[in-house]
């Protein structure tokens, strides 16, 4: 696929990013839709951080720290940094899925939410429920900041908000701990309820990536077994 990408930038004259998204894409091929949109999107922003200035110069480090310490020659060492650099890139989705797994009981989906069910104060989200909003011990559908209520239905169809708000749930829950032992109660998660709504929703999406992946992946197995029963 590296060759077949250069033959797009050198030869047809397409620009980086289209091309890595176009190899992206076909490799994704065989696991069917999702397998092309997930693939040709990994494919675009690896490529997009790895023009950031940032990037360029970590690469530029790397290849001249390998050059002064192997005696390697700087193109083999660019190209040796650039894979390094492009590698980790592309490894965040599954580190940011680990950190998901980690401190929700479930697993990262795209799917929305069920019925709101009661919770206990600091009781982790429930799997399959609506976690949007605040958690009650009777939910109700007539509310309009509790979980099940009118603005938890809604947003819990956008995909993978519920997801979000599993994530969001348990850093609340995490420093409302953190509060009681400092003395402070549900100060501090108060304080950093808005705050921590990005940070969950960017570990969220970025988990996304690689549970689509895993999907793919699954579907690939699944589909060459088929075929060779």
């Amino acid at each position: 696929m590296q060759d077949f990408n250069q033959f797009l930038v050198n030869d047809l004259g397409l620009s980086q990013t289209t091309a890595s998204a176009i190899t992206g894409g076909l490799m994704g091929i065989a696991g069917g839709p999702m397998g092309v949109i997930v693939g040709a999107g990994m494919g675009a922003a690896t490529n997009e951080l790895m023009e950031t200035h940032e990037a360029r110069r970590l690469v530029k480090n790397i290849a001249y720290f390998l050059h002064d310490t192997t005696g390697m020659d700087l193109r083999t060492a660019y190209t040796v940094a650039s894979a390094t650099v492009a590698a980790g890139i592309a490894s965040i989705p599954m580190a940011a899925r680990g950190v998901y797994n980690k401190l929700v009981p479930f697993d990262v989906t795209w799917a929305k939410g069920g019925a709101a069910v009661g919770r206990e104060p600091g009781a982790p989200p429930v799997k399959g429920a609506n976690t949007i909003s605040f958690a009650r011990r009777s939910p109700n559908p007539n509310s309009w900041w509790d979980e099940g209520g009118r603005i938890s239905r809604a947003a819990n169809e956008a995909p993978a908000v519920n997801a979000v708000a599993g994530l969001h749930d348990m850093f609340q829950i995490g420093l409302d701990r953190l509060g009681n032992a400092l003395g402070v109660g549900t100060t501090l998660g108060w304080t950093l309820n808005v705050p921590g709504m990005p940070v969950a929703a960017a570990i969220t999406y970025a988990g996304l990536v690689a549970y689509s992946y895993g999907q793919v992946g699954m579907y690939v197995v699944g589909s060459t077994r088929t075929s060779q029963e």
